[in-house]
């Protein structure tokens, strides 16, 4: 038995877990970031600084950390 960092038995988990071992292996073959049914997902550019965030919902969000990187801007 290896050790787990989610509960094998987690529905959500386990279909997470599918997708994006479908979109790594999309993304190997094909090149295309999109793979598995993913949201559209654009190269990252430091204007959107677009994420994909993987969670029980998955989707592409604009700035993520905005809030956090402020905190570090000097005056």
């Amino acid at each position: 038995m290896g050790f787990s960092l989610y509960d094998r038995d987690d529905a959500t988990a386990i279909d997470l877990s599918r997708r994006w071992s479908d979109t790594i292996l999309t993304f190997a073959r094909t090149g295309d970031l999109d793979g598995a049914g993913l949201p559209e997902w654009q190269p990252y550019s430091t204007r959107d600084r677009a994420c994909m965030m993987l969670d029980a919902t998955i989707g592409v969000r604009d700035d993520p950390d905005g809030a956090d990187r402020d905190r570090w801007r000097w005056p």
